[in-house]
């Protein structure tokens, strides 16, 4: 595997690492939260703004495309 093909996977991996387990309800955006955020129908200000805390906006178009 490439160098650029390990990179890609290391983002998302350390995303999941670092949202936590999904069956654990107290983690940011565990399966329960989620349910609970769709079924109330209001928008998940806080998980957003972990999000972006986290950095999730510096991945939307890679870099070296602008």
């Amino acid at each position: 595997m490439k160098a650029n093909q390990l990179k890609q996977y290391h983002i998302p991996a350390t995303l999941e690492q670092d949202l936590g387990d999904p069956n654990n309800p107290e983690t940011v955006m565990s399966f329960a939260k989620v349910i609970a955020i769709d079924e109330s129908e209001i928008f998940p200000e806080a998980e957003i703004n972990w999000l972006y805390q986290w950095g999730l906006q510096e991945y939307y178009i890679p870099r070296e495309y602008g």
